[in-house]
């Protein structure tokens, strides 16, 4: 288990799920937090889990509004 502490709201992204042709939209809200203790463990609908450096993140993310995520935190951490 990890125990997080919300820092703030990076952003609320639109997404499609499910079936190309008749997909669902999902709204995804993207929160910064820090995780003071505790490590990540994968549950039973992730294969893994860890942590990504900025530099380090996948290229081919698991949803396709999570680009816009990673872009989204890299141009917050640039003004920081």
């Amino acid at each position: 288990m990890i125990r997080t502490a919300l820092t703030g709201l990076l952003g609320i992204y639109v997404d499609t799920y499910g079936d190309a042709e008749d997909p669902d939209t999902t709204l995804n809200v993207t929160y910064l937090a820090v995780a003071p203790e505790g490590e990540p463990r994968p549950a039973d609908d992730a294969a893994a889990v860890g942590w990504f450096a900025p530099d380090e993140l996948p290229d081919e993310p698991a949803f396709a509004h999570q680009s816009a995520v990673f872009a989204d935190w890299r141009r917050l951490l640039r003004r920081e």
